[in-house]
């Protein structure tokens, strides 16, 4: 066993050139001493920093073999009370689909920035737009922010990661010739008045469905949008729509 490193007292070197680091468990957590591994001082040194913040702050977790994939699994599930069903959606299917069967079974402690650019490179190649690349990122930066926030990571290394430029895609809406082809084609269908308030108005579907004769006045040519209907886990659900003003007729 190598010399301990001057001044850090629980890190010291391995005759193969790695260095370690131990923590010790409070009884009432169990007792013991928590080890730490990394190929540089600075690296184990991070490890064990972070391990003695989350043990002042009393968090508890100071193991290492938490994976990205519990930690995911249990982050989901905390977030979903505190946003939208489908933001929080679109967050899980990234998370089941695109993270977890490339880097789900990584030690969270151990997770690299070069592993999330592998990850980000990888979906790229498979056919996955710059755009979800852009949004996959976005559900692990968040994910890791709040990992780093609570001391089980000692940073978020996604945010030191290349994210792949978006590409611009040019939206390309109907003209006034294919609006008046789809008008033609939906009259007489039980559709025909929800594809005219579609085309006069840029509404959401949400906001559609949700539309009560109570928020429409004929006569002054104006919709209130004050609510929209979603479907939600097998359910229909009544929500309040994201800020929008009135839309005239």
């Amino acid at each position: 066993m190598g010399r301990r490193g001057h001044g850090e007292g629980t890190i010291y070197r391995e005759k193969d050139g790695t260095w370690r680091a131990a923590l010790s468990i409070p009884a009432e957590e169990g007792g013991g001493r928590k080890y730490f591994r990394a190929q540089t001082r600075s690296e184990v040194q991070q490890k064990l920093t972070a391990a003695r913040r989350a043990q002042d702050d009393g968090i508890g977790q100071v193991s290492n073999r938490q994976t990205v994939a519990q930690f995911l699994t249990s982050w989901l599930e905390t977030i979903k009370p505190t946003m939208d069903y489908g933001a929080w959606r679109r967050h899980e299917q990234f998370v089941r689909l695109h993270i977890l069967p490339h880097i789900g079974s990584t030690r969270l402690v151990a997770l690299s920035a070069q592993q999330v650019q592998a990850l980000y490179a990888d979906r790229l190649a498979v056919g996955l737009s710059t755009s979800s690349v852009h949004h996959l990122h976005a559900t692990l930066h968040k994910a890791l922010n709040d990992a780093e926030r609570l001391r089980l990571v000692a940073r978020n290394v996604s945010a030191v990661v290349n994210v792949p430029r978006m590409a611009e895609s040019e939206i390309h809406p109907l003209s006034q010739e294919e609006a008046r082809k789809l008008l033609r084609a939906a009259r007489g269908t039980r559709l025909a008045a929800l594809y005219a308030l579609a085309l006069a108005t840029g509404m959401r579907q949400s906001e559609m469905l949700g539309l009560q004769w109570p928020e429409v006045d004929l006569d002054a040519a104006l919709i209130r949008v004050r609510w929209q209907l979603k479907h939600e886990e097998g359910r229909w659900v009544w929500k309040q729509p994201k800020p929008w003003s009135a839309t005239g007729c």
